[in-house]
């Protein structure tokens, strides 16, 4: 009996292997980061619609619907959690990846709230890369990359968000960064 058959692989298919998971390591890597961060804006974008709804509805509440008032500038009069308040720094409330805002907290009607996107998240930097604000025509704008840093990837872009100009006139600025 002769045994002539071939067991196992050669060398040079292992190594045709290797290179094309590389190449196709290569190609979704990337891809899988937009995806996670596109993941994150997301969510942060449906806590700054609920923050911004919350604090409507306070208005209402107060009195002073459409106005700016201090009574909603604080999230102990919100009916919002979003993460850890943190009054050190003002009526911020913190989570992972973004510090929220109330009414801005800068006594402008314009803007309803605000939020600073930490793309690494706050454990390796307090540095936002984009800065999102919810006007009160209920659209969201942005601004990137002029607070202290340039995000990695252009947010803004990516998520569909219109950015703030560099001049805004005063019903366009946020005065988030």
């Amino acid at each position: 009996m002769l045994y002539n058959k071939k067991r196992g692989f050669t060398l040079i298919e292992m190594l045709v292997v290797v290179l094309i998971i590389g190449i196709l390591a290569a190609i979704a890597l990337p891809q899988y980061q937009k995806a996670v961060v596109k993941s994150r804006v997301a969510e942060g974008l449906a806590n700054l619609r609920t923050l911004g709804k919350a604090v409507e509805l306070c208005q209402m509440e107060h009195g002073s619907s459409g106005k700016y008032t201090d009574d909603c500038a604080k999230f102990s009069n919100l009916s919002i959690s979003l993460g850890e308040v943190d009054e050190e720094y003002g009526e911020v409330s913190r989570t992972e990846y973004f510090n929220y805002y109330p009414n801005n907290a800068d006594e402008t009607d314009h803007v309803l709230a605000s939020a600073l996107f930490l793309e690494k998240g706050r454990s390796v930097r307090y540095s936002p890369d984009v800065c999102f604000c919810l006007f009160r025509d209920g659209k969201i704008r942005g601004k990137s990359g002029n607070c202290n840093s340039e995000p990695s990837l252009d947010i803004l872009r990516l998520v569909g968000i219109d950015q703030i100009p560099d001049e805004p006139t005063e019903e366009e600025n946020c005065n988030c960064c």
